[in-house]
């Protein structure tokens, strides 16, 4: 599961490094519920996927993703938001972020959520602990 881990920890970095690269300038465009949705949503979201569907083979569901019923019939499938608070970010607040977990058998058995303006890394693996990077220079081990 580590290796999962570590696979989904460089999946949301390097997402949120895209992010953060470039001066960004967002248009608004609006989900069905109202909530803000922008193409960084998509390319953030299609980053993240293929880079995930292409090292493991399983498949990806987004938030996006309308079809619960079939997503829950997958044995193992990958579960990524690919902005989680696009109404911030778009307003140049810190307060968004990156996430990805791998669901086994209906269960979260890896997870990983990157702040990127924070340069917070969030992760976890069933039976192995959560951990907290900052900056990415040190990792500490939370419980």
């Amino acid at each position: 599961m580590k290796e999962y881990m570590e696979l989904a920890e460089r999946a949301v970095l390097e997402a949120g490094d895209m992010l953060t690269k470039y001066t960004l300038s967002f248009t608004d465009a609006q989900k069905a519920d109202g909530d803000p949705h922008t193409l960084w949503d998509e390319l953030v979201g299609f980053k993240v996927s293929c880079q995930l569907e292409d090292s493991t083979g399983l498949k990806v569901y987004t938030e996006n993703y309308d079809n619960p019923e079939e997503q829950m019939q997958e044995g193992s499938f990958w579960w990524v938001d690919p902005i989680d608070g696009t109404r911030s970010m778009t307003h140049g607040e810190n307060y968004f972020s990156i996430s990805a977990g791998l669901i086994v058998h209906g269960e979260p058995v890896v997870g990983a959520v990157y702040q990127p303006k924070k340069r917070i890394l969030l992760s976890a693996f069933k039976d192995g602990g959560a951990f907290v990077k900052a900056g990415y220079s040190n990792q500490r081990r939370l419980a």
